[in-house]
């Protein structure tokens, strides 16, 4: 990964924990006092990847497995996508012609496309020469 790719990458984290704190601001209640569980970050990056239509649960557990090599549940999967819907309002449900849960799709919402851009670096908001992470002595691969 190239440096700037691994700036975005921390962006993006800091970023999803931005939400977060603006959601605690916002309700007053105490979310994830241990941490955000990287799980939520690691669909949430999974979902910015994918497109919008192809987002069913289906697929996101196939891509889960082939990217990170481990299972992950469908009730897992239905725990984070109720977190990022309800608690952060990051993605929402779509129609879809089956009526049937296990076949909704998910879409991002504004809040999750603002994320979206940063994670695929698509959003000229971040000048990486300006971000607090640029201050920090990193290990270079020569």
């Amino acid at each position: 990964m190239a440096r700037e790719e691994a700036v975005h990458n921390l962006y993006f984290d800091k970023s999803f924990f931005d939400v977060v704190k603006d959601m605690e601001a916002s309700t007053g209640k105490d979310l994830n006092t241990n941490g955000v569980p990287s799980h939520f970050i690691m669909l949430f990056k999974l979902f910015c990847f994918l497109p919008d239509e192809d987002l069913t649960t289906q697929r996101i557990s196939k891509e889960y497995r082939e990217i990170f090599g481990r299972n992950i549940n469908q009730s897992s999967i239905s725990r984070t996508v109720r977190y990022l819907r309800d608690t952060l309002g990051l993605i929402k449900y779509s129609s879809n012609p089956f009526g049937d849960r296990r076949f909704a799709c998910i879409e991002m919402t504004p809040k999750g496309k603002k994320l979206q851009k940063i994670f695929l670096g698509s959003t000229k908001q971040i000048e990486t020469n300006k971000l607090p992470i640029q201050s920090i002595k990193y290990v270079g691969v020569a």
